[in-house]
């Protein structure tokens, strides 16, 4: 993940519009923090960040992004919003997307054509289609091939991410490597399954973790 903040960052000056995307669990909302924080100084106006998950219908977008940001009133509607954004130098971020159809596909699409200097950054497992998108696809972690050996496991991300949180759990046992290799493969590299079962390693051993993931 090294690369990744200061190539999306480049991305985001370029366009108007940069979507992470990927499997949930993947870390698209721990990249969008880490840009969002890495950017901040270049956006006088603020960054604003808003999570779309608790959202069941469409038609909330506007209203929860106009809670959102200090600089629109209260119950704004999407013309009201656009016209007080509309020369600001500020970054939107919209966490969760998915769930919602073409709601925020349709809210972004009328206020980037709206407003100037607005930049978005939207985390989301499918592509929102909008016109002028960037997408930076969020790939799971490199797990090790079958039969890895220990001192091989930390060219691995994957196996890297397991050790070092297993090791926050339970710092007086190290897992064995067949284990961790078998973890990472069948969690399929995705970050945020890996901290969940290296969490589980402070009360009970590697093999019951396997065994539960069976």
């Amino acid at each position: 993940r090294a690369r990744s903040p200061a190539r999306c960052a480049d991305l985001l000056r370029e366009g108007r519009l940069l979507t992470l995307t990927g499997a949930g669990g993947a870390g698209k909302t721990r990249l969008a923090l880490r840009l969002a924080g890495t950017l901040a100084a270049g956006f006088p106006g603020g960054v604003w960040w808003v999570d779309l998950a608790p959202l069941t219908g469409r038609e909330a977008v506007t209203g929860v992004v106009a809670r959102a940001v200090p600089l629109v009133p209260a119950g704004a509607d999407l013309d009201t919003m656009a016209d007080v954004l509309g020369e600001v130098e500020a970054l939107l971020v919209l966490d969760n997307c998915e769930h919602l159809g073409a709601g925020v596909p349709e809210f972004l699409d009328s206020l980037l054509r709206a407003t100037r200097a607005l930049r978005v950054l939207a985390t989301s497992r499918g592509v929102l289609e909008v016109e002028g998108e960037i997408v930076w696809r969020v790939h799971p972690l490199a797990v090790p091939p079958a039969g890895a050996r220990a001192v091989e496991l930390r060219r691995y991300d994957a196996a890297r991410l397991f050790l070092e949180r297993a090791g926050h759990a339970r710092p007086d046992v190290r897992p064995q490597a067949p284990d961790v290799v078998a973890v990472c493969r069948q969690l399929d590299g995705l970050p945020l399954a890996l901290e969940l079962a290296a969490a589980r390693f402070r009360t009970v051993t590697m093999t019951q973790i396997l065994a539960g993931l069976d």
